[in-house]
Order: structure tokens, then C-alpha cells, then sequence
């Protein structure tokens, strides 16, 4: 069963290959565990569909696609799902929800009249025996990127401000301290602004698709890293006294963990998610 592993399987499955040569019943449960575990029900199901159909065209037998019975194990992949461990292999997943290797087990929600409708064959058909079981749909990925979007606007509206002082000597002075008015004191904050507006410009774009360019959250934990060592650098060489940088460090630790939480996320959240 696991003699290629989870992501081995996917590529094939992706590339319209048939992983182990063949792809069976057991295989369709399979890859609807990896998508769903992944993505979460509503993404994954979609996922699961299209790559489900273009697999099907692949293999030259677009015609075998069926809408109704692709969605409808989906959604009983997900309901097993939601009483399983997170961190269970599939193996052990199936052998706790043995039901799902076997197909008939849909016929006790469908009918073989239903199913062989040409309507359910062609779109979603809801079942006509009983109703499928309650699912879960939020997966730790679908959780992760509000508390990124979180991340990334804080972070943005945060770095925008910054910008202020440096080109604002009023409040350079107000905040910091520095009365230097001096040419190369400017050049250097204008080097600074212009570096921080690029920064907030990144982490807007990042909360666009906050999922997808997840790694900018790395990236700015690295950033923050950099600005408190200069800092402290500062404070330990006498040219800023501690308690000026006291509430940039709070602010700071503060948008650490908000970084460095929504990055690790998935990795850190039990499996919950919410009944549909």
C-alpha cells in the first residue's frame, strides 16, 4: 500500500501516470486522504475533481468520469476524516475506516438507478437513499491564511508608518532622538525609507495570496531579526539609551510571533475543523 510514498503517488497521479501501474478504487480513496488532508474539503473536492477528470482524459477514457460518484467519495473521505488522527498514515486510516475500500459502500446512499443517471454522470446529484455524513472542511492550510493575511497587513500598515520618521526628521528626533540634520544622515534614512516602502509593498503583495507566498513570512522573521541586532548594537554602544528602544523591541516580539505563528501553523495546530 505505502510503496510509493504519499508524494511519489501524487506526482504520478498529477502527470497522468498510474502510480504502482494501475490506479484502483483503493488509489481514488488514496489521493482524496492526500488532497483533502492537504486543502481541506471544499478545495480539495475541487482539487480532487479536476485532477480526477484530467487524469481520465490522460488515460484516453475521458467518457468514464462521473461527477456525482468522484464528489460523493470525496465527501466520505472527509467525514472519515474528520474521527481520524491527523498525523495517521493511510494505511492506518483505512484499517480504522475500512467501509471505504469497499465500493459498494455508496450504494448506501445511492441507489444504482440514481448513480447511473446520465445527470449524475455529468454533474452533482444529491443522494436519494440517505444523506451522506456530516463532514469537516477546514483544513490547518485554510486556517493558516487568515492568521498570515493577519501577518502580512499588520506588518505592511506597520512598516508603512515607520517610513514617518525617516523622512521626517521632527519625528526622527521625537522617537529616536537623533537631532543629526547632516547630508549623509539623510541620504542614509532615504536609503532606509526607500527600503522599508519596498518591504510594505512585498507584504501587501504576500496578502494577496497569503497560502501561496507564505515565505515572506520567513523572510520578514529574518528582517525583524536583523533590525533588533542593530539595535542592540546601538543601545550596547551608548549611542541609544534602552528605554527609546523599549517599545520598538515590544512591538517587535510581538510581530515575531505573529510571523513566525502563521508561518508554522500547520505544523503547530492540532487537527480541528468545522462541521458542515
Amino acid at each position: 500500500m505505502t510503496a510509493v510514498g504519499d508524494a511519489v503517488f501524487l506526482e504520478a497521479f498529477e502527470a497522468g501516470r498510474r502510480p504502482r501501474g494501475a490506479f484502483h478504487h483503493v488509489d481514488h480513496v488514496r489521493l482524496a486522504w492526500i488532497l483533502l488532508r492537504r486543502d481541506g474539503l471544499a478545495l480539495g473536492e475541487e482539487r480532487i475533481a479536476a485532477g480526477i477528470r484530467r487524469f481520465a482524459e490522460a488515460q484516453g477514457t475521458p467518457a468514464l468520469y462521473h461527477e456525482t460518484l468522484t464528489r460523493a467519495w470525496a465527501r466520505l473521505v472527509g467525514a472519515a476524516l474528520a474521527a481520524s488522527p491527523r498525523r495517521a498514515s493511510f494505511p492506518q486510516f483505512l484499517e480504522a475506516n475500512p467501509q471505504l475500500a469497499d465500493k459498494a459502500y455508496l450504494f448506501q446512499f445511492y441507489s444504482a438507478e440514481a448513480l447511473s443517471a446520465p445527470r449524475a454522470r455529468q454533474g452533482w446529484v444529491e443522494p436519494d437513499l440517505q444523506p451522506l455524513p456530516p463532514y469537516r472542511t477546514a483544513s490547518p492550510e485554510e486556517r493558516r491564511a487568515p492568521l498570515l493575511r493577519a501577518a502580512f497587513l499588520v506588518g505592511a500598515v506597520t512598516d508603512g508608518l515607520a517610513v514617518i520618521p525617516m523622512i521626517v526628521p521632527s519625528m526622527a528626533s521625537l522617537l529616536w532622538g537623533f537631532d543629526d540634520q547632516t547630508a549623509p544622515y539623510r541620504f542614509a534614512m532615504g536609503y532606509a525609507a526607500s527600503l522599508m516602502l519596498a518591504w510594505t509593498g512585498l507584504l501587501l503583495w504576500a496578502y494577496r495570496r497569503p497560502i501561496e507566498r507564505a515565505f515572506v513570512a520567513a523572510l520578514t522573521v529574518l528582517v525583524i531579526y536583523g533590525l533588533v541586532a542593530t539595535e542592540i548594537v546601538a543601545v550596547v554602544s551608548g549611542h541609544m539609551p534602552v528605554w527609546r528602544m523599549a517599545p520598538t523591541w515590544i512591538l517587535q516580539a510581538a510581530l515575531l510571533a505573529l510571523f513566525a505563528g502563521a508561518y508554522h501553523y500547520s505544523a503547530l495546530s492540532p487537527s480541528r475543523a468545522t462541521t458542515r
